[in-house]
């Protein structure tokens, strides 16, 4: 009797799948697992033969070939209805686990405490934090802690969040059906977070950050038609009635509590409002200057030579805190320790530390 269904759609490059695969194999119990493939009509001709020869070798036990593609939603509902188990685990082509961490989400499973939860995922170019759950501010959400390392986690248990990525992601499947399973109407893109989001309202759902696996990212599905300009505002429009902004008790719990009375000079590098978040966390500004920047940010070309020896901490404002990590010599001749950046994954660091 199998214990758990493991749900793989697949529209991906041979050297991607074959790799995902290939560990797979090496750290899952077979004879506990049901594989379940689903083609999305999948265009690469030899990931597509190795598929094939998994599956004539037993070692995948449903094949779904698809006659077009569905996207992401539509494929993993289809594999749902195909499964025999009442755990749903689903994994995209791009994860990379190296030790036995699906028998141990299956054990988390059958404790019945959370009806969704998911791993800690990380880079495996860096090592450092991918996602550790979904946070949410006005109108935006982001992986929580994103490039952080993975220390700053150092609490064991479990970690509720209002909603997890689906990369790879244990679903109880009566909970599964109950939020109507994935909107198909989302194309590779938030039909996740919805999802979790609609489970989290009656069930609690969470990160397990001492498990941990590797998300290569962005190469699971085809990204020629990965398209949100229309997903984002269907998102917001069915799902800001039951979303929580928890994006300012997130950042709270990492700002020093030294730093909470003094007065900030805002730096927003970013065109997202984290100025209104941050304020509503207890942090003061007396002023905020914009100087938007979506890439890696050189603050000598940015900001005038009377930052460097400003009087007034300064609050730098991103999309990620990595967009400054090449500012090691501006950092080093400005040296206040009182400087924070704060950004949009709910990171907050002394600038100092960046180097």
């Amino acid at each position: 009797m199998k214990k758990a269904s493991i749900i793989i759609s697949i529209d991906n490059t041979f050297a991607i799948v074959s790799n995902f695969f290939e560990m797979l194999f090496l750290h899952i119990s077979k004879d506990l697992f049901e594989i379940i493939v689903i083609d999305d009509f999948c265009s690469d001709i030899q990931a597509m033969a190795y598929i094939n020869k998994l599956a004539q070798n037993g070692l995948i036990d449903i094949l779904i070939p698809l006659k077009s593609k569905n996207g992401f939603g539509k494929a993993n509902n289809i594999g749902a209805r195909n499964s025999t188990t009442n755990c749903l685990t689903f994994m995209n082509s791009d994860i990379i686990i190296n030790n036995d961490i699906l028998d141990h989400l299956v054990e988390i499973y059958y404790k019945k405490e959370f009806a969704a939860f998911q791993p800690l995922l990380l880079y495996p170019q860096t090592q450092y934090i991918q996602s550790a759950g979904h946070i949410f501010a006005t109108y935006f959400n982001k992986h929580s802690l994103e490039n952080n390392t993975v220390d700053i986690l150092t609490k064991k248990e479990p970690i509720t969040r209002q909603a997890l990525t689906l990369a790879f992601c244990v679903i109880d499947k009566e909970s599964f059906y109950e939020a109507d399973g994935f909107d198909e109407f989302y194309y590779n893109g938030y039909e996740g977070i919805e999802l979790i989001l609609k489970i989290s309202q009656k069930h609690k759902c969470a990160i397990i950050p001492y498990l941990h696996a590797y998300h290569v990212r962005s190469v699971a599905v085809n990204n020629t038609v990965f398209d949100e300009e229309q997903k984002i505002p269907y998102f917001w429009c069915r799902c800001s009635n039951i979303i929580k902004n928890d994006y300012v008790e997130f950042i709270q719990q990492y700002i020093p509590q030294d730093l909470y009375n003094i007065y900030y000079i805002g730096i927003q590098l970013t065109s997202l409002d984290l100025l209104t978040e941050v304020k509503n966390a207890g942090i003061k500004i007396t002023e905020s200057l914009l100087f938007i920047n979506k890439g890696q940010v050189e603050l000598f070309s940015t900001l005038p030579h009377a930052f460097i020896n400003s009087l007034s901490p300064l609050l730098f404002l991103c999309d990620n805190y990595t967009q400054l990590i090449k500012n090691k010599l501006w950092i080093h001749m400005r040296n206040n320790k009182k400087d924070l950046v704060i950004d949009s994954n709910g990171n907050v660091k002394r600038i100092i530390d960046l180097i």
